[in-house]
């Protein structure tokens, strides 16, 4: 009996033993369990960078300033401009458009000019312009870098001699830099671009580069603005200005 005793003793212990071993493995996947969400989190921490970079770039990048006449009133001169001359008028065009419109029939060698507020040195100017009518002259152009209205660069297409020039007005003489021919119909909406970076300036006619020039007579920021020449009668459309990238 005291055999029995001992044995049954013995076996209870061996069991305890066994048990507590048992109790010990079953912890093991616990540890292991708890270490892993440490390992995933270093992933999504070193991300964050990652997904916050393309955020960044798209605040970096400067949106275009737009002269849009879509809410100014008909019949009245265009909003936030600096000064005039000529007869620029809001008006609705066929289709149903705000646009803007230049009506007054000048002398030869008058320039009808209109400037915004605004100023910028390095520019990357759009606008679209139809023609209407002119005797002496058609068209119109883009203006940069205005001093005042008699000193400023400017750029303008002329359907009735078929050509796109460039040209610096100082003192209200104008000297041409630049002179390419181009096609088209007279009477269609036309994109004229000009960019100019320090002393580079580039213009475009729908889309395609036709000139290139460069000059220092105007190197700081001045006004931007709308030309045209004499008693050419020109409508005008969405002038934008994304500042150019040197």
């Amino acid at each position: 009996m005291i055999r029995i005793a001992r044995l049954t003793g013995q076996l209870l212990a061996c069991a305890a033993i066994l048990t507590a071993g048992c109790g010990d493995r079953k912890k093991a996947p616990n540890t292991n369990a708890t270490t892993k969400p440490k390992s995933t989190q270093s992933p999504s921490t070193d991300a964050k960078p990652v997904t916050k970079q393309p955020t960044t770039d798209a605040a970096a990048t400067k949106r275009p300033e737009v002269w849009a006449v879509s809410s100014d009133p008909v019949d009245k001169p265009p909003s936030r401009t600096k000064s005039t001359r000529g007869s620029w008028k809001v008006e609705t065009s066929p289709d149903g458009q705000r646009v803007l419109v230049q009506r007054a029939k000048s002398p030869s060698a008058f320039f009808n000019l209109v400037l915004f507020a605004t100023k910028a040195q390095d520019v990357d100017l759009k606008v679209r312009l139809k023609p209407i009518s002119g005797r002496i002259d058609q068209g119109g152009g883009l203006v940069w870098r205005a001093r005042d209205a008699d000193n400023y660069y400017i750029a303008r297409y002329n359907p009735l001699e078929d050509n796109y020039r460039l040209y610096k007005v100082v003192a209200g003489l104008r000297t041409m830099l630049a002179s390419a021919k181009t096609k088209g119909s007279r009477t269609q909406w036309r994109e004229l671009r000009c960019t100019a970076a320090a002393n580079l300036m580039t213009c475009y006619l729908d889309g395609a580069k036709l000139l290139e020039h460069r000059d220092n007579t105007f190197k700081n920021a001045g006004h931007v603005g709308l030309w045209t020449k004499a008693d050419a009668v020109t409508m005008f459309d969405w002038l934008s200005n994304q500042v150019a990238k040197r």
